[in-house]
């Protein structure tokens, strides 16, 4: 499925209905406010269901091996890996171990003599296999601050907020200008 288009924001309108007090209201800029705002919710919407179910786990089908890493395909070449606990020094680990080490999850990726944790890791004889809490970094599309995944979705949603209820609360005349 293709990227989203890119929300390209229209004119302001808090700033166009303050110069022209006469007709604060333009139905066409709103219009297409909206319809830019749906033109890329829809795109995003669609995306998420390629790869998320209902139950908000991963889509049957949706992971396949063009998105893992190298090293990633070697550990699961090798099997499903073999848990050993918290890293301890002067040990031999073998291709597929995994560790425990300050609160993170590694896995071994050669064959090896346990040394110092942070020499082994530099020599790439570990890959951290999962990162709690990591967020998805994102570059901000214009106008936005966000630089998360889900930061960004939070920022779009209270953008789109605030533009239904300005839409909203001048279709009802309670703006006041």
């Amino acid at each position: 499925m293709a990227q989203p288009p890119a929300y390209e924001r229209g004119p302001n309108l808090i700033s166009y209905a303050g110069e022209n007090p006469a007709a604060p209201y333009n139905p066409a800029f709103i219009e297409a406010e909206l319809n830019n705002i749906m033109a890329t919710l829809s795109v995003l919407l669609a995306n998420i269901l390629t790869i998320q179910r209902d139950d908000t786990k991963l889509a049957n089908g949706s992971v396949h091996p063009d998105a893992f890493s190298s090293s990633a395909l070697l550990l699961l070449a090798a099997g499903a890996g073999s848990p050993k606990g918290p890293w301890v020094t002067a040990t031999l680990y073998e291709v597929g171990d995994l560790v425990e080490q300050t609160g993170q999850t590694y896995v071994s990726l050669v064959d090896h003599l346990s040394g110092v944790f942070a020499t082994d890791l530099a020599a790439v004889k570990w890959m951290a296999f999962k990162t709690p809490g990591t967020a998805v970094t994102i570059t901000p599309p214009a106008g936005m601050t966000a630089t998360t995944a889900q930061a960004a979705v939070d920022e779009f949603d209270a953008r789109l907020d605030a533009q239904r209820n300005f839409a909203r609360d001048h279709a009802l005349g309670v703006i006041a200008l």
